[in-house]
Formats: C-alpha cells, structure tokens, sequence
C-alpha cells in the first residue's frame, strides 16, 4: 500500500468534518408577492406599492394619543383632517406634535354613516405641514372592527367611483 503524501512543513492539516455534521443550509422563504393595486401608478419616479387604493376624503376626525397619560385620563381629543384615506392608513393633518410610533384611537365620522368609526393606528412618518397644520403624517390603521372595516370599504368603494 502506497504510503500517503505528507503536507508541508508549518501546514497544519484541516480537521475532516463528515458531510452529516455541518449545519444545514436554512431554507429560504421568499416574501409572498402583495397584489398589484388596481390604482398602481409610477409617483414621482416610483412605483406605487400599496395594496389597497387611496381615496382623496376630507374628514374631520378625531384622536387620542395613547402614550398620553394627561389626555387619556382628561379623555381629551386632539383634532386633525385627512388628505385621503385607504383600507391601510390616511394622510393626517394636524397642529398637535406628534412622532413616529405614536399610537392613535382614532375617531372617523364619515358622510352616511350614523357613528364614527373607531380604529387604532400608528404614525409611521411625519413631516412638516402647509399653512396652519403643524405637522402632516402617514398613518398605518392597525386594528379596527370588522363591521368598521366593512362600512370604511363600502364607502371608499362608492367614493372612489
């Protein structure tokens, strides 16, 4: 039997590690592809990717910051106006101070419906407002009941007709 060649003087042989030893590759998952809006257009360069088409309302809506201990407590609301508004979030107005990550109990009275509909969101960016409106924001709707969530679908479907 042939003697094996020896490596080189100051080499230091790689340990063998058998094939079952090492680890796994972990399988990659590719994100789930969202629906192209009907209403995706280029904005400004860029390709728009929302999933669900905003409706240009003016509303006048009300909230309540709920890190706010002072205006929970006083159950005091803040106003603000929308720009527009989509099954996702809206476009505030307003001339309160508010950041990014601010959580809303938002108040949403729309034409035809009897109450308010009521719904939890987040800032998600801010930017300096035009005119009286201090700041304007995109908000995330991030919990809302079902029956508001119906009554807000009807009515962007009728007012985006």
């Amino acid at each position: 039997m042939p003697e094996k060649p020896q490596p080189p003087k100051g080499h230091q042989p790689k340990p063998a590690v058998p094939p079952a030893a090492k680890p796994a590759a972990k399988p990659t998952v590719a994100p789930a592809a969202k629906p192209a809006s009907p209403g995706a257009a280029k904005t400004q360069g860029f390709l728009e990717h929302r999933s669900h088409r905003r409706v240009d309302v003016k509303v006048a809506i009300q909230f309540q910051i709920l890190e706010d201990k002072k205006a929970m407590d006083k159950l005091k609301s803040e106003k603000g106006v929308t720009k527009d508004i989509s099954l996702e979030g809206l476009f505030l107005r307003t001339a309160q101070d508010i950041k990014p990550g601010d959580v809303f109990r938002l108040e949403i009275p729309l034409p035809g419906q009897k109450r308010p509909l009521f719904a939890f969101a987040e800032v998600v960016w801010v930017k300096e407002g035009k005119m009286f409106f201090k700041n304007d924001a995109g908000l995330k709707l991030m919990m809302m009941p079902v029956e508001d969530q119906e009554a807000l679908k009807a009515y962007l479907d009728q007012a985006g007709k």
